[in-house]
Order: structure tokens, then C-alpha cells, then sequence
């Protein structure tokens, strides 16, 4: 089963059907629901399969009983056991996602990299997200910010809920539990907006990323015969290629979600239209960035190292730099943090979001200069023109980062750095005539990208499409929606790649 599949549909229609009959057994039918779709969509292989329950029974039975546990603790024992509670959690992620690759690494330089075969487990589907979801439970309860939860079944949704387990959003417990725990009416109004939500989704996926898709496996696939241009237009094409992917799926789960009456926290706010490259961290994977910040970065800024770091500063480098190093280190940490979330033991990963770092590090450093230079210019920061120079630079600078996702490596990406300023204007073969993409095509992707863009706009405004659309008469709001269920029919290219966020 996948969310672009039929089965997908009968699943969910089933379950609606099921749900709203249950009164109050909805969180029991969501529950049955969230581990059907799990077992569902993972490879139907016997090993796997029993992985999985093993894997699932674990992690909901350690974040149960590790709650009650540390609720009941004190002092210094309760922190202990948090300590051991989430290093158990952490070690399903580090055994699943990082053991094989690291280990296979260090044999790969002696010669022999099949050598620790025996540890390939094979991908979790969803560890990467359930897994942050259960230690901040754990965390929070451990900061008595609300009481363990003393229903297991309670655990169990929130750990494993369907539209979220495979992609996200990451989400926190006090979000969630009072809307599993309470009775859904049927409301036709959030069922419509639902569907609606989830046609944007697929709309994003079908007809536009994998479009965009095509280009970027083209020239990333054979980067020497492509000019240096041509690979920036790649670049590009892959960063939208990767918003229309997330940000699609994202749409349908969240519009999945809806449709049983339960709201997932936003993932994306119009980051293309972000001024730095700190507010563009801000609008996109919300969720992650948040749960980084509120479980790694400010606790680690209080911990009594980094205090006594930050008084010593002071009196070595006055105040400024006693309130900035040590922040400046614990963005350091966060930043390891979310490349490792993202890449496993793939280096790149960890390149690609240490530049963005480093870009947001020189900018903090040098904004008194930016500020001097434009008092100076009499620049109006305030214009059109303004705003739209350093949206365009921002988004530029974060395609320089990209450029290692798209080549898989750091060194083949510096490689490919290295060809682009060498080979600017000369290649062997043009973007599209090593693809399949026809007129048509360029319409659907450069037509669909413009309405998107639309979209973000109007929510960069604090407005959004759908309430533009719904003031607007029937007849066409209607046409509208009609319109965007047969463009994803007949054009949709259905089954021509996975969500790229579910290898995470």
C-alpha cells in the first residue's frame, strides 16, 4: 500500500466508515487503523514483518512503562531514568539507521566492506519520526510539563497514528492525546476540507515533482555532460522537485488526518518567500526544527557547562560574546543533529546542513555590517525590490547546499562544484533531450509551480487559497476543484517515484 495507491483509498474509506461508527471506541479503531496501514506498506517479507512487530512492541511498551516510571520517580533516580528510558529509544534508531552503515564503513577501508553483512537490518519505515515523537513524551513528562499517560492505548496511537508514522509531521503528546481521546462527530465541512487538502497533495506530487524529477535524474545521473548552467537548472528543479514532494505529502496526511477529525501541526510555511536563510529553517520541516530546538538546543544552552562557558566569555570578550559562543556551540549541535536525523552515516547530509550553519553563523556576525552598509545606501528594507533581492539570494544560497543531496557524496558534490565553475557553458547534451518531458510537460510543471507559489504567497500574507476559493460562488469553486481531480487523472504520473521523505 502507498498514499498514491487504491488501496490507500478503500483503506481510508473503510476506516471512516468504521470510525464513525464506533462512538467512543475511535481511538481503539485508530489504533487497529495506524497498525494495519504500518504492516500495510512494508515490504511483505516475513523477516521484515516480524522486525516490525518487534520493533513496535518495543518502542510503544518502553515509552508506556518508561512514563509511568520516570512519573513516579524523583531527583536524581528520575533522571536517571530518563537518561536509560530514551537511550533505549535512541538505540532502535542508531541500530536501524546508522550501525550497518557505519561499521561496513570502517571494514570498507581495511578491504573488506561485506564483512558485517549480518548487521543489515534494512530501513525502518517511520523510525526516524515515531522515534523523536516517543522521547519527547518521555522528556516532557520527565520536565513534569504534564503526567505519564496511564493508558497504553493512548501511547499506542500517538506513537504509531497512520497519517504521520511514515513522513511526520513530528508531533508532541499534549498536541495530540485530548484529540484521540475525544468523541468525533461526523462534520461535513472538515470531511470536504479533507479531500481538498489531500487533492492539493497529490496535485503537488503527481503533476508537479515528478516532472521535476525527470530533469534532476537526468543531469545529476551523468553531471560531465552537462554544462555548469545546466546543473543550476537542475539544482533548482530538484529544490522544487523536493517542496512540491514533501510539501505534497504533508497535504495528504494532513488532509488523511482531517478527515477522522484530528488536526497535525503545520510542516511548511512559504519558505521560498524567507528574507535569510535562518527564517527559511524557520518555515520548512517546522516540526523538526522545533523539536530540535525544544529537546537539544535550549536545554543544552542551560546546562551548567554551557553557562559557565558563557561567563567566561564574558570576561574575556565582553558580553556580546558571552551570550553568542555559546549559543553559536549549541547550533553547532543542532545542526550535526538534523544532518545526522536526515542523512544516516552519509556525510553529505551533514555537508549540506552545515553550510546553511555556516551561511546563518556569517550572517548573524556580520549583520551589524549589513546594517552599516545600508543606512549608508539608504536602502528601504521595507520595499518591494528589497524583499524580493534577498528572497532570490537566499534561495540561491540554499541551492549551493543542495547540490551534495542531489550527488549523494561530498566529494562527488564538490566534484560537481568544481565542473560547473570549469564548465559553464559547455556541455555535451542539452536538460531536455535526454528526457521524455514534451510541452506539455513544461506546462504542467512550470503552470502547476506558478499556483503553488500563489498559494505560499497568500499564506507568506497570513491568508490561504482555500479561503480565496470559498468565497468565491459554487459554480466555481467547483470548476476549480473539478478541474484539479482530472488534471491529477490524466496527468499525474502515478507509481514514477517514492516520497523522498520516507527514506528518512
Amino acid at each position: 500500500m502507498t498514499l498514491t495507491s487504491f488501496s490507500f483509498f478503500a483503506f481510508l474509506l473503510i476506516g471512516l466508515l468504521v470510525y464513525y461508527m464506533s462512538g467512543k471506541g475511535q481511538k481503539y479503531v485508530l489504533l487497529a487503523m495506524s497498525l494495519f496501514f504500518y504492516f500495510a506498506i512494508a515490504p511483505a517479507t516475513l523477516r521484515y514483518r516480524l522486525k516490525l512487530c518487534a520493533i513496535v512492541f518495543y518502542v510503544v511498551f518502553l515509552t508506556y512503562v518508561g512514563g509511568l516510571l520516570i512519573d513516579r520517580a524523583k531527583g536524581k533516580r528520575r533522571t536517571i531514568l530518563t537518561f536509560f528510558c530514551i537511550g533505549g529509544l535512541a538505540a532502535v534508531l542508531f541500530v536501524t539507521k546508522y550501525f550497518y552503515n557505519i561499521f561496513t564503513g570502517i571494514a570498507g577501508l581495511f578491504g573488506n566492506p561485506g564483512a558485517f553483512e549480518w548487521l543489515n537490518f534494512g530501513s525502518v519505515i517511520g523510525v526516524s519520526y515515531f522515534i523523536l515523537s516517543a522521547i519527547g513524551y518521555l522528556t516532557d513528562v520527565c520536565w513534569e510539563s504534564y503526567p505519564a499517560e496511564k493508558n497504553p492505548v493512548n501511547i499506542g496511537v500517538f506513537v504509531l497514528y497512520f497519517p504521520q508514522v511514515i513522513s511526520g509531521p513530528v508531533t508532541r503528546f499534549s498536541q495530540m492525546n485530548s484529540q484521540f481521546c475525544e468523541k468525533t462527530g461526523f462534520d461535513p465541512d472538515r470531511i470536504s476540507h479533507g479531500i481538498r487538502r489531500m487533492l492539493w497533495g497529490y496535485f503537488k506530487k503527481l503533476v508537479i515533482s515528478d516532472r521535476f524529477f525527470l530533469i534532476v535524474n537526468a543531469v545529476y545521473g551523468d553531471y560531465t555532460a552537462y554544462s555548469g548552467w545546466q546543473i543550476f537548472l537542475a539544482t533548482v528543479c530538484y529544490a522544487l522537485r523536493l517542496y512540491t514532494d514533501f510539501s505534497g505529502c504533508m497535504d495528504i496526511v494532513m488532509g488523511a488526518s482531517e478527515l477522522f477529525g484530528v488536526s497535525l501541526p503545520e510542516n511548511f510555511n512559504a519558505p521560498f518567500f524567507s528574507a535569510t536563510v535562518q527564517e527559511f529553517w524557520q518555515r520548512w520541516h517546522i516540526t523538526l526544527g522545533g523539536w530540535f530546538k525544544d529537546y537539544v538546543m535550549y536545554p543544552l544552552q542551560k546546562t551548567k557547562g554551557m553557562i559557565e562557558l558563557g561567563k567566561k566569555c564574558k570576561k574575556r570578550f565582553g558580553k556580546k560574546a558571552g551570550k553568542k559562543i555559546p549559543f553559536y556551540l549549541a547550533m553547532v549541535v543542532l545542526w550535526f543533529g538534523i544532518g545526522l536525523w536526515h542523512g544516516g552515516a552519509g556525510y553529505y547530509f551533514i555537508a549540506s546542513a552545515g553550510i546553511p550553519f555556516l551561511l546563518m553563523l556569517l550572517g548573524d556576525v556580520l549583520s551589524p555590517l549589513f546594517e552599516k552598509v545600508s543606512n549608508a545606501l539608504h536602502i528601504r528594507k521595507e520595499s518591494g525590490i528589497f524583499k524580493t533581492v534577498c528572497f532570490l539570494r537566499t534561495n540561491l544560497l540554499l541551492c549551493f547546499a543542495w547540490v551534495f543531496v542531489c550527488a549523494g557524496a561530498t566529494g562527488r558534490g564538490f566534484r560537481i562544484l568544481g565542473h560547473q565553475a570549469s564548465h559553464l557553458l559547455t556541455g555535451e547534451r542539452s536538460v531536455l533531450g535526454n528526457t521524455t518531458l514534451q510541452a506539455l510537460d513544461l506546462c504542467l510543471m512550470f503552470g502547476g509551480m506558478a499556483v503553488v507559489l500563489f498559494a505560499d504567497y497568500l499564506q507568506y500574507k497570513g491568508k490561504s487559497l482555500t479561503d480565496l476559493l470559498d468565497a468565491k460562488p459554487f459554480a466555481l469553486r467547483f470548476l476549480a476543484v473539478n478541474a484539479e481531480i482530472l488534471v491529477i487523472l490524466f496527468y499525474g504520473l502515478v507509481g514514477s517515484s517514492a516520497f523522498i521523505y520516507f527514506q528518512f
